[in-house]
């Protein structure tokens, strides 16, 4: 076997599992904003809707 082979495939397995935890990071950050922005928009809507609008 060659020397130093098997700390080279922990180190390129570690760089991908690094690569992968910071693009599940980044989608779950951007999915959480966009739920965020969506409740607070149905949110605000329904206190528009409820208190701020005249009844007829």
């Amino acid at each position: 076997m060659i020397d130093g082979f098997p700390k080279l495939v922990n180190q390129l397995i570690e760089r991908r599992l690094e690569d992968i935890k910071a693009n599940i990071f980044d989608q779950v950050f951007y999915q959480s904003k966009l739920t965020y922005r969506v409740a607070f928009k149905d949110a605000f809507s329904l206190f528009i809707d409820t208190f701020l609008t005249p009844k007829k």
